[in-house]
């Protein structure tokens, strides 16, 4: 933040050379030739980089600036001031030796400020004249008239260059002006000073007073794009599915009441996280890439995550002074702790300078990804993720979607005779992609889902790698041979240096030559900018080919084998930590891949994946994390394995990776608890040893109730609690201070048990105890102890209340308020969330006791 009021000349440490010179390597070195030649050189080679104007920053107080550093300007997202950009050219004009001061006047009703460039425009004077740095009033030489009138006027030592005529979309909304067009302009600038029609308000000298030591750091500089733009239309690929892909804007967004809730949400608040949820082609990514047009246009710096983002270049977003929106597609394959990252840095953006992130993913909160990453916001102390939009299956004005797509495709209006939708619930892009064959063909169009992707597939697009792969690449292949390569690339997704790896399962490729001229092609035909994995979009077509190659035709399970075996061979001179790490993760992203294509069809993503664990057991991990983020097809094949004697699934470890409340993985986390619950120690309690054992069964109890009570078996987690409960009840009278916290929790779970079986009586006393205990613990460790006291109060408040005891539900869970209250005021990261919940909780005590207003 600059302030032209408090410290003018702070504005010299913003003068970067070096970094302007980073960013545009054809800048100028000081040389004897001609200034206003250098400074023309300056100046075109700063408006070939599509700068575009900006207001001043919103959050920018009185006399001051939010400055961007000369990569916001001069590389992404390109935006500038009048200020920024006379700040970068004053920089440029330092590298190639030329003097520079910036001036910035106002109207002359003080308001309006404009920066503009003055530079030496004589070669003759000597190249570092004493001066102030700060000028309060115009110099000698501007006020006697010694300023060039134009470009070409030779008369005068002074050139002021009116620099915001290099960007787009001034103030009047012009496009970039001639380096002619910006001398004019400042001269304008000069004489409105004169005439008293603009008021001077400071000229900062930086020929005089800039100093490479008093530079400020801009801090880390992206070497990549980080975020990517909304559309990248490439118009030399013919293929179909190029054609199809949202992001190559073929087909023109059509309107939908959505991409106004979206746009709507941005404008309401500062910062934020949304999720949009929607079946595959139902149009999630085109909708976010047209909210990113249209905030684009707006001044926004907005995109989809590169792949190709380093750590340090995502933090870099935190910084950016325009108003940020990241799309993340697929979020359901990234971690908790990678979104929550993302969302953290937009949040710690200043409140004036709006910073989202949106969310793109299938199925509603799949496999609980969207409640990991809550938990995950909830422990860093931000807000979770609130704002969410479902896409139906297909645009709600489905056939004018059909219609301008056989438009595009076409080149001529859709014939009234072809049927858009016939009777199979289409998603938008299988509309899309029916109006592509409507537009290549005569006749019916096909009725299925199985039918149209095999169609685009086997007609148009892999015909298409055909010729390409003859006449570029001197390769003959068969369609075959290429849906077989297509169906291993799109499964494994890998970068490029790995995909002939993956294709080595291709017996039409088994030579090392060809294998790499095809990887060639396929980065050619299938890579999008910012991505580095080699996939087949739209995704819909690429599922279905993986499903159609490995689990749907003969010898498909033996290709599908010969590829998973090449990815897992080490290479050579490959370490064992390295080899473990590529390999698995290679596998990660299969099965992520192949959890995806269930909604292709249930039946063969199951068959495969019950294939996959059975041919590679070894790569359960993976499974489970698939399982645990997303749900899907390795649920079952996973419950089938961990019930093998000889299961390489450690039970106990795995039961407790499993959240409670997982929806996917409930039954194989009641498996495995069952699995790992210790047999019962006989001997003397006294024994330490002995209490050791007889606790850690306890334990396994007390979490084997849970357990069974998620998938509904009330009596079992009833029993299986009471059980826990005796256990701790003899331990803790035998060594109080270990095991009176263990019997304190396990009265706890045994009241909520006890409460869903209907035994309010029981569950009544049984809460009371366990409040009674937790007490009693935390008036001796209030540190240690007052987070379970509170949790214990909520949960006997809400069992007073099942009892029907309005007035003591309501006193036990203002208690719990209380108590959550306290421990937030100390550590809100930790306790502000189940402050909330706290909270929720007792106005629902306080609306059964009549007090509505409270």
């Amino acid at each position: 933040m600059w302030s032209l009021a408090a410290e003018p000349g702070a504005l010299l440490r913003y003068v970067r050379p070096n970094l302007v010179a980073a960013l545009i390597p054809e800048l100028p070195e000081p040389s004897p030739a001609e200034p206003m030649q250098v400074l023309r050189q300056i100046f075109e080679l700063i408006a070939a980089r599509a700068v575009r104007y900006q207001h001043e920053p919103a959050d920018s107080g009185p006399g001051g600036q939010r400055l961007r550093s000369p990569d916001e300007v001069l590389a992404r997202p390109r935006h500038g001031t009048c200020l920024d950009l006379a700040v970068v050219f004053a920089g440029a004009c330092e590298r190639a030796g030329l003097g520079s001061a910036i001036v910035i006047v106002s109207g002359a009703n003080a308001t309006a400020d404009h920066a503009f460039l003055v530079v030496r425009a004589d070669a003759g004077i000597p190249s570092r004249r004493p001066r102030l740095a700060v000028l309060g009033q115009p110099t000698e030489a501007m006020r006697d008239g010694n300023v060039r009138r134009t470009a070409k006027d030779g008369a005068g030592t002074i050139v002021a260059v009116d620099v915001t005529l290099a960007a787009a979309g001034r103030p009047d909304g012009a496009d970039p002006g001639s380096f002619d067009d910006a001398v004019l302009a400042g001269a304008a600038l000069v004489n409105d000073v004169a005439a008293g029609r603009r008021v001077w308000r400071v000229g900062i000298d930086v020929e005089a007073g800039w100093a490479a030591d008093r530079v400020e750091d801009p801090g880390p500089v992206p070497m990549l794009d980080v975020i990517t733009a909304p559309y990248h239309p490439d118009p030399d690929l013919r293929g179909a599915l190029a054609q199809l892909k949202a992001r190559n804007g073929r087909v023109p967004f059509l309107a939908r009441g959505e991409l106004d809730t979206l746009r709507a949400w941005c404008a309401a608040e500062s910062h934020g996280a949304m999720v949009v949820y929607g079946a595959g082609g139902s149009g999630k990514t085109h909708l976010a890439a047209e909210l990113c047009r249209r905030l684009d246009d707006e001044g926004w710096y907005t995109g989809f995550l590169s792949d190709l983002a380093r750590s340090e270049d995502v933090e870099w977003l935190a910084g950016v002074v325009s108003p940020v929106l990241v799309v993340v597609d697929y979020a359901e394959d990234s971690t908790p702790d990678e979104l929550a990252r993302l969302v953290r840095l937009m949040q710690q953006r200043p409140a004036a300078s709006p910073g989202w992130v949106m969310f793109t993913a299938r199925a509603h909160n799949s496999g609980g990804w969207q409640d990991q990453l809550n938990r995950t916001l909830e422990h860093h102390g931000a807000p979770s993720v609130q704002l969410q939009q479902t896409l139906p299956l297909r645009h709600p004005n489905a056939a004018r979607v059909f219609r301008r797509a056989f438009s595009t495709f076409a080149g001529q209006p859709a014939p009234e005779d072809r049927d858009p939708l016939g009777s199979t619930r289409w998603t938008t892009l299988d509309i899309v992609m029916r109006a592509y064959l409507a537009a290549h063909r005569d006749g019916a169009l096909p009725t299925t889902r199985v039918e149209l992707y095999d169609e685009i597939l086997d007609r148009h697009e892999l015909p298409y790698w055909q010729d390409v792969a003859s006449e570029r690449y001197n390769l003959t292949l068969h369609l075959p041979d290429l849906a077989q390569a297509g169906a291993a690339i799109n499964l494994f997704a890998p970068p490029v240096h790995r995909a002939s790896t993956v294709l080595k399962g291709v017996k039409a490729v088994a030579d090392a030559g060809h294998r790499a001229s095809l990887v060639a092609m396929l980065a050619e035909l299938l890579m999008g900018k910012g991505e580095n994995r080699l996939a087949v979009r739209p995704d819909l077509v690429g599922d279905h080919l993986v499903l159609r190659e490995f689990a749907h035709k003969d010898g498909g399970s033996a290709a599908y084998a010969r590829t998973v075996a090449a990815v897992l061979t080490r290479d050579d001179g490959e370490a064992d930590d390295d080899y473990q790490n590529r390999a698995m993760g290679e596998i990660q992203v299969a099965y992520d891949n192949l959890a995806r294509a269930t909604a292709n069809d249930r039946t063969l993503a199951q068959w495969l994946a019950d294939f996959a664990l059975r041919f590679q057991p070894a790569t359960w991990p993976a499974a489970l994390f698939t399982s645990l983020r997303q749900g899907g097809p390795f649920v079952g094949p996973l419950e089938a394995l961990a019930g093998l004697e000889d299961s390489p699934i450690p039970a106990s470890a795995v039961a407790a990776a499993i959240p409670t409340g997982h929806g996917a993985l409930r039954t194989l986390a009641l498996y495995l608890t069952q699995q790992s619950v210790p047999a019962a120690t006989e001997g003397d309690l006294a024994d330490e040893h002995v209490q050791v054992a007889a606790g850690g069964r306890a334990g396994a109890l007390n979490n084997l109730a849970v357990r069974q009570a998620e998938v509904g078996q009330r009596d079992q987690a009833l029993a299986t609690a009471t059980e826990a409960v005796t256990s701790y009840r003899q331990l803790a009278e035998a060594n109080p201070a270990a095991f009176l916290p263990n019997l304190a929790g396990s009265l706890n779970n045994l009241a909520v048990r006890q409460s869903e079986a209907g035994q309010r009586a029981q569950a009544l006393a049984t809460a009371a105890e366990a409040a009674t205990s937790y007490r009693q613990l935390a008036e001796a460790n209030p540190a240690a102890f007052l987070p379970d006291l509170a949790m214990s109060l909520n949960t006997l408040a809400n069992v007073q209340a099942e009892a029907g005891q309005r007035e003591q539900a309501l006193a036990t869970a203002a208690e719990a308020v209380t108590s959550f209250r306290q421990l937030a005021e100390a550590n809100p990261a930790a306790f502000l969330p189940t402050l909330a919940g706290s909270l929720n909780n007792l106005a629902v005590r306080q609306s059964d006791a009549g007090q509505r207003a409270q």
